[in-house]
């Protein structure tokens, strides 16, 4: 009885033993998959007034693995008399999001939609036991759906900004005053610090 508890033991230990090496000893592996993409697109304020600026919100819903990662995609813009314009926006955040402003120079409305081109996405993921995986995934083409976006003669109302302070500010601070500062052109179009108080 004794002896063959001994050997029970031994093939016991063997096997985790084996088990254990092969999981450290595993070399780099690589993985390759084809992976739908869901682009998307929205903008506001919508409706908006001519020449008012809208902000363009576009990506893919597939977040990215590193933070300087980005997706690559186009938005296409069809205006109200058939035009259409295409834009080059900056590479998406790792999220898979961004933003940008665009002006409507139009009255009636505007079609937007984004265009997310085939793509690949490399990176190495690192696993257990301190092993690397190479990650290759092919990201299909695909375009988000059409959004309108209605743009009228009237201008939108806006947030009602207040000036930056010219003395020095007291205590208590309105925790519902924004305020707003012009930091001049950005890409072509204006950028604006806010701060909640």
């Amino acid at each position: 009885m004794l002896k063959r508890k001994t050997i029970a033991y031994a093939i016991a230990l063997f096997l985790i033993s084996s088990i254990a090496i092969t999981l450290f000893a595993l070399p780099n592996a690589n993985a390759q998959s084809s992976i739908r993409s869901y682009p998307f697109v929205d903008a506001i304020p919508n409706p908006v007034g001519i020449g008012q600026r809208v902000l363009i919100n576009y990506g893919a819903l597939n977040y990215l693995n590193s933070e300087n990662d980005g997706w690559n995609v186009t938005i296409t813009i069809t205006k109200p008399n058939g035009d259409i314009e295409t834009l080059t926006p900056p590479k998406t955040w790792s999220t898979g999001t961004a933003g940008m402003t665009y002006v409507p120079d139009q009255i009636g409305t505007y079609y937007l939609q984004t265009n997310f081109p085939q793509q690949w996405y490399n990176y190495t993921s690192f696993g257990f036991g301190g092993g690397q995986t190479k990650v290759s995934n092919l990201y299909l083409a695909s375009q988000s759906e059409k959004l309108a976006l209605v743009v009228q003669q009237d201008p939108i109302p806006s947030y009602p900004w207040q000036p930056l302070p010219t003395e020095y500010w007291t205590r208590p601070a309105d925790s519902a005053d924004r305020l707003v500062h012009d930091h001049g052109q950005l890409g072509g179009n204006s950028a604006k610090l806010v701060c909640s108080l």
